[in-house]
């Protein structure tokens, strides 16, 4: 079980890695519309977040719920943000900094609330 779980923590952070690496390819690039890069990588970080809740929790071991609730909803607003930015027609620069500054608050609640 316990490769599973590794395999899924390996998943969550290549999640992570292709919503702020495609952020700032793209923010470099002068270009704010989030690209697919960010769209796969939002979704990866929803669907590794979840079971790796689930294993936990299958685990019977502590959850601190108020912590994922929030890192939920945190990721929850990163892909509808970059959901509705991919649907403009004209880049929203506030929606695109948004999202990155939400993956980042994400990744430190992660590594920061102990």
């Amino acid at each position: 079980m316990d490769v599973v779980r590794l395999l899924f923590v390996l998943a969550h952070l290549v999640g992570l890695a292709l919503l702020l690496g495609g952020f700032l390819v793209q923010w470099r690039a002068g270009d704010h519309k989030p690209g697919e890069v960010m769209w796969w990588g939002g979704l990866v970080q929803l669907v590794t977040g979840a079971a790796l809740v689930g294993l936990r929790e299958a685990q019977d071991l502590p959850v601190d719920h108020m912590k994922i609730g929030i890192k939920l909803l945190v990721a929850l607003a990163v892909v509808v943000l970059i959901l509705l930015a991919r649907r403009r027609t004209t880049p929203s620069t506030g929606m695109f900094l948004a999202t990155g500054a939400l993956t980042f608050v994400n990744a430190a609640i992660a590594v920061l609330w102990v």
